[in-house]
């Protein structure tokens, strides 16, 4: 069959931090890079850091029932397992129209959360040890960074949202305390920010192009 050469996860394109100079703010760029920078420092052993899918998220798997069926590989590399994982929260946790009126905290880490149910179903196949799971709010950052590459080589969103998304994930990148409170905090500002004032002239303009 075909054989194909893997990288390691740093020399990904999306991993290409030179997409962002001049795109993103110098705050932003900074945060990324010092995380790329902690996480290539990590030590890299083969029971958390081998072959991984490197897309793993819901766009790339059909669930049926019990069954989990995953597609699409062109993006597998060596990488820790814990980006696997990272990956496919992120999109759970960043995703606002799923459950809105829980907060993104309490949506992952609280009791009978995403975390909780997700490692229950992941240890039943391998058991990656403690300190990893302790660099979740690191990976998830990480695919926030991937996120922002992606966007600016791709160019795929409309002109008018592409710096409103950009805006929120460089929000995420650098809020304290943990990736969901940073999220937590950007939904708040736009809250604040979106008056009802805003509401009334929206509803307004909406009557007249009706």
């Amino acid at each position: 069959g075909f054989r194909y050469n893997r990288c390691h996860w740093q020399n990904k394109p999306s991993f290409q931090l030179q997409a962002l100079v001049g795109c993103v703010p110098d705050p932003v760029l900074g945060a990324a890079q010092s995380l790329l920078a902690k996480i290539q420092a990590l030590p890299q052993e083969a029971s958390y850091y081998n072959m991984i899918h490197g897309d793993y998220q819901m766009g790339n798997l059909f669930v049926d029932w019990d069954t989990v069926w995953v597609f699409d590989f062109d993006d597998c590399c060596y990488g820790f397992f814990m980006m696997d994982v990272g990956c496919c929260l992120h999109r759970w946790v960043t995703e606002r129209s799923f459950r809105p009126e829980v907060s993104r905290e309490n949506l992952l880490y609280g009791p009978g959360g995403i975390l909780e149910i997700f490692r229950a179903g992941y240890e039943e196949f391998y058991t990656l040890p403690n300190s990893q799971w302790a660099l979740l709010d690191d990976f998830l950052r990480l695919r926030t960074v991937e996120s922002l590459v992606i966007l600016e080589e791709s160019q795929a969103l409309p002109p008018d949202l592409m710096p409103i998304v950009k805006d929120a994930l460089g929000s995420y990148l650098l809020a304290p305390g943990s990736f969901c409170h940073g999220i937590d905090e950007n939904i708040r500002q736009v809250q604040r920010n979106f008056s009802t004032a805003d509401l009334q002239n929206s509803g307004e303009k909406m009557l007249t192009q009706a």
